[in-house]
């Protein structure tokens, strides 16, 4: 025979309420509504998650180094967006290093490495 364990009432709406307190040990704690919380300045800021629409010219990023191309670096922003950094976007001193010596990709980065970068 199966044992039918007692159900939670859901037709009861519970509230959650936030514990504030003072940091004197000796008051009283006071529980307030969320409802009745104060609004932050930043509040609903990043309420959608990040697309590729949302990268604009300009724009700077953080990424993972997520694969090493021969031509390209491919790095891992929040949200998973991919975003392609090309060699010849490296600047003129990282592309002469690179014609110039034995020095490739895979020596200057490695997988996993943080990376900012600029649209």
């Amino acid at each position: 025979m199966e044992i039918d364990f007692p159900r939670e009432d859901l037709s009861v709406s519970k509230k959650r309420r936030k514990i504030h307190s003072v940091n004197d040990e000796t008051t009283d704690v006071k529980q307030v509504s969320i409802k009745n919380e104060q609004k932050s300045e930043y509040v609903g800021v990043w309420n959608q998650r990040i697309t590729p629409n949302f990268l604009a010219e300009g724009m700077l990023g953080l990424g993972v180094v997520m694969k090493i191309r021969e031509a390209e670096i491919l790095l891992e922003c929040s949200d998973g967006v991919i975003v392609k950094v090309p060699v010849q976007n490296f600047g003129n001193l990282m592309l002469e290093t690179l014609r110039n010596s034995s020095v490739t990709l895979e020596d200057v980065f490695r997988v996993g490495q943080m990376l900012a970068f600029k649209v």
